[in-house]
């Protein structure tokens, strides 16, 4: 890099690789000084569009995608990159671009596809054209996620199954370390969605296998144990194995604060979430944090906490709830009251916006 500063491919795919093994703000970085080099840029742009989308970051997403659709709407990063956009507003829309984007080649993917309403199903082969339209098998990854998530929150948890076990098929590479995580965890959300705990619990083990050695995979099968009060203990271990395995790994730390708040150990919770912000400074220990205060009736702690996030990720929209809702407990209003109809309707016509309206 320190030879060629602005060679954006050097640039896209040191972003590419910081994405893979979870540097998200770099990785934001590096596309954004790719995209400052060459404006009209598609490349790996569907993956930028996505960690925009996990930042909460829309007003940037919604340029990209606006930037995207001007130089070249039928590229499948495209299609992605708008299921991104409007996975927040219409999911079953998201659904639409994402199923889109293996329909837009040349090669006549869509001989490929075998259809099974309301979603696709994979052939092996679908899975190769795939992979070679957008280079490689951490782009599929990234789709059958992006699939399997909103199968989920569409309250499909049979059709997310498919999605990641049809990824899950092909065979992984080091490059994929990262997509296999991604897979072995919404597979495990898929099926505790459908109350088949044995089955998301030999998915969890098999994560263990596949990756040695991994604080992740042991934070699966913790995520497993917690789903009933027999196994919070075996919980209990499995985090504290992982936090032990790796220390800033702080997906394990947050689901361990969670497990302490469960039974009733909110101190044990604030003790650990407040060790770790001495190190690392995350809207997500802020939020988590703030969450265990308003349980506790500390309310001025909690909107401090809530605060704390917005300052370090203002478009981090658990924050932006969490404060809303601790605003009307402090008011003395009821935060799970129906909202007036008047503002329900208003709602609904801003979902039926179009695309161009909307971008």
């Amino acid at each position: 890099m320190q030879r060629f500063p602005n060679n954006v491919h050097i640039l896209l795919e040191i972003a590419k690789v910081e994405t893979i093994i979870g540097k998200n703000e770099e990785a934001i970085m590096n596309f954004e000084k790719a995209r400052l080099i060459d404006p009209n840029i598609m490349t790996y742009m569907d993956e930028y569009a996505i960690l925009l989308k996990l930042k909460s970051d829309y007003t940037k997403l919604n340029k990209l995608v606006h930037d995207m659709l001007h130089i070249d709407p039928a590229r499948p990063e495209t299609c992605i990159a708008l299921a991104a956009f409007w996975e927040r507003k219409d999911e079953r829309k998201a659904l639409t671009y994402a199923e889109k984007s293996l329909r837009v080649d040349d090669r006549h993917i869509t001989g490929y596809i075998m259809k099974c309403p309301p979603a696709l199903s994979y052939s092996g082969n679908v899975a190769m054209k795939y992979t070679s339209m957008l280079g490689g098998w951490w782009a599929y990854c990234l789709l059958m996620f992006f699939k399997g998530n909103l199968h989920l929150s569409l309250n499909r948890p049979d059709l997310a199954v498919t999605d990641f076990r049809g990824a899950q098929e092909l065979r992984a590479d080091l490059r994929s370390y990262q997509g296999l995580w991604i897979l072995f965890s919404g597979l495990v959300r898929a099926y505790l969605a459908l109350s088949k705990c044995k089955d998301a619990l030999f998915t969890a083990r098999e994560a263990m296998k596949v990756m040695h050695q991994s604080a992740k995979a042991l934070k699966l099968v913790g995520d497993v144990h917690a789903i009933s009060s027999s196994g919070r203990e075996k919980a209990r271990k499995f985090y504290e194995s992982a936090i032990r395995l790796e220390p800033g790994f702080l997906g394990a730390a947050l689901a361990l604060a969670d497990l302490h708040v469960a039974e009733g150990r909110n101190k044990e919770a604030v003790l650990l979430l407040e060790r770790y912000l001495r190190q690392w400074a995350d809207d997500s220990l802020h939020i988590k944090l703030a969450q265990v205060f308003a349980a506790t009736s500390l309310l001025s702690d909690a909107l401090s906490h809530y605060q704390s996030a917005l300052r370090i990720n203002p478009h981090n929209e658990a924050a932006k709830k969490g404060l809303e809702r601790l605003e009307k407990q402090m008011k003395g209003v009821d935060p799970d009251a129906p909202e007036d109809e008047d503002e329900n309707e208003a709602d609904d016509v801003d979902g039926d916006q179009d695309d161009a309206e909307l971008l």
